[in-house]
């Protein structure tokens, strides 16, 4: 009969941190799980960067919502005690705020890395279709700002 792990026996011999998403459970190290079935982080280099790559996005995912909630935190409090209804925000949702930010940038920069370490993997082709589309979106990007300021 074979032995059948339940989640939390296999959330324990993993030893990281996990995320939920829409596909279940993914695991710092590349292990995945539904709930029901798991599966141990892969052998294979390139399969568990491009799982290193999808927890960091969901972990920007996290992140860029928190820093968002906190940003609004601080406005309407602001917002308050201009009126004179309230207390103006205090000087830790300022200090979250800044190491949301910080975190959401290094969490970006470190996806960037990986996803080139990736397309380099695949190949010379590859990587040369990921620089493109990067700077096809830093011109659509920069033609954004700058309709932004003619308006």
């Amino acid at each position: 009969m074979p032995f059948v792990e339940n989640f939390f026996e296999f959330r324990t011999r993993m030893a990281c941190p996990f995320l939920q998403t829409a596909k279940g459970y993914l695991f710092q190290n590349g292990g995945r799980s539904d709930g029901m079935e798991h599966s141990d982080p892969p052998t294979d280099p390139t399969e568990l960067l491009r799982l290193s790559i999808e927890y960091d996005e969901a972990q920007l995912v996290i992140a860029e919502r928190k820093r968002s909630q906190c940003a609004d935190y601080i406005a309407t409090q602001a917002s308050f005690h201009a009126k004179g209804a309230g207390p103006a925000p205090g000087d830790q949702a300022f200090e979250d705020l800044k190491q949301l930010k910080i975190q959401c940038a290094l969490l970006r920069h470190r996806i960037n890395e990986n996803k080139e370490t990736l397309a380099a993997q695949r190949g010379p082709s590859a990587t040369m279709a990921y620089h493109a589309r990067r700077d096809a979106q830093r011109e659509t990007a920069a033609a954004c700002v700058a309709k932004m300021r003619e308006e």
